[in-house]
């Protein structure tokens, strides 16, 4: 297997290639691939001597495209192995010619771009030596606009769960804490009476006064886009704030220092 440098009288065959590389790794679908000029950066490639084919038994198996893109970096914009020609080092043959050609011109990087679901390419370049230097995040504007936009937050719903005796320290922390997080309603309300929860005591518990076991539920109505997991300790009162922002799921009482668990659940979930 040789490598070479690609001539005008190649384009042929590296249009050829290009389509194959194209058909099997497309351009993510937000992108709009113009075929005409991708072939004419082709053409300029070829001219400033950054293609590249790799042969085989005089049988094109391979090509890679570079451009220098500052002074001291360069970028390789493509780099195709036919499927029958794979894992016989045909594609690091190809970049370590890029790389000759680019580097005694004083080109010091050499950067790509991959998709994200590419593992196997990935993986390849992580071997070589290439590593993530940036990151390309995309959304959807419609997506954006709805998330953005004041006033049009998705719904959701939390609960809180309090074992306490202090219910009026519980009842003003939750007044003094969901609006910080953006909630627009909360409301506190008592789920289990003491002698029910006073049933579900282990017998050591028992031998303890019922007012000592009280057990409270807070349940707070949240219509923010909060963090899903915040936590509070108010005056000896450790208490914490689940939300469900994408699902529905069971919310029960942790138990108490004695091993009581409240007798009650609620069910959180949100619009999203």
């Amino acid at each position: 297997m040789t490598v070479r440098a690609a001539t005008d009288d190649d384009f042929a065959l590296l249009t050829e290639l290009w389509q194959a590389f194209e058909r099997e790794v497309p351009p993510p679908r937000h992108h709009d691939l113009d075929p005409e000029k991708e072939l004419a950066e082709i053409r300029e490639i070829v001219a400033a001597g950054l293609a590249f084919l790799a042969e085989d038994d005089h049988e094109v198996v391979g090509f890679a495209l570079a451009r220098r893109i500052g002074s001291r970096s360069g970028r390789l914009s493509d780099l195709y192995v036919v499927p029958a020609a794979r894992r016989r080092g045909v594609a690091s043959a190809l970049v370590g010619a890029v790389v000759e050609a680019l580097a005694p011109e004083g080109v010091e990087h050499l950067e790509l771009e991959v998709l994200s679901s590419n593992t196997a390419a990935r993986s390849v370049y992580h071997r070589w030596g290439f590593a993530e230097d940036q990151v390309i995040l995309v959304a959807p504007t419609s997506e954006l606009r709805e998330r953005l936009t004041p006033g049009r937050h998705a719904e959701s719903f939390a609960s809180l769960h309090v074992q306490t005796d202090a219910v009026v320290d519980v009842e003003r922390a939750v007044r003094d804490f969901a609006p910080r997080i953006g909630s627009r309603g909360s409301r506190t309300s008592a789920r289990c009476s003491p002698v029910s929860c006073a049933r579900r005591a282990s017998q050591s518990c028992r031998r303890r006064s019922q007012a000592a076991r009280r057990s409270w539920f807070a349940q707070a109505q949240n219509r923010s886009s909060a963090s899903p997991f915040a936590a509070a300790h108010w005056r000896g009162v450790w208490w914490t704030w689940t939300m469900s922002s994408t699902s529905q799921r069971m919310a029960s009482p942790p138990d108490s220092a004695c091993g009581a668990r409240s007798m009650t659940s609620t069910t959180s979930r949100s619009s999203r």
